[in-house]
């Protein structure tokens, strides 16, 4: 039996295709507007165009903390050195994922930089949403907000 090496990864590039029933119940691919199956995803995910604008977001966070402020390293060789957390949901990974890629492309970390690690916590801890199923009082607090800002409108 050999070991694994899990000390270097690779790029695995792929595509993922939806499928969905079309007639007679017969399994068909999802298409979006334009007939296109290779740009379509699941509710809640990141699309296309988020994962351009959160890349952009990395590239803009970039320019500021590193070339203007000074305040980040060009180059990076410390997975531990940056926090990064998202909620369990994939769009928020997704987001995380894209904006570190902004910030420190492949040609501003070292050949030795590790795989960064993105920090989650199970919906009953998450506090980068309103958690109102896991807080008696802040769901009896945000029901009183809403209920007077009803009020308010009326």
């Amino acid at each position: 039996m050999t070991k694994t090496d899990w000390s270097t990864w690779d790029d695995f590039q792929w595509r993922r295709r939806i499928e969905t029933f079309g007639d007679d119940d017969r399994p068909v691919l999802a298409s979006g507007p334009k007939g296109l199956v290779d740009t379509v995803c699941q509710l809640g995910e990141l699309t296309d165009k988020g994962r351009e604008t959160t890349l952009a977001l990395g590239e803009r966070l970039r320019h500021l903390y590193v070339d203007q402020l000074g305040f980040m390293p060009k180059i990076i060789s410390d997975a531990d050195m940056i926090y990064m957390r998202a909620t369990p949901m994939a769009r928020a990974l997704d987001s995380v994922q894209q904006s570190f890629v902004g910030m420190y492309p492949v040609s501003a970390r070292t050949a030795s930089f590790p795989p960064p690690t993105i920090i989650t916590r199970a919906p009953a801890d998450e506090t980068l949403f309103p958690n109102e199923s896991n807080c008696r009082r802040f769901s009896q607090l945000s029901r009183a907000f809403a209920q007077r800002t009803a009020d308010r409108c009326e």
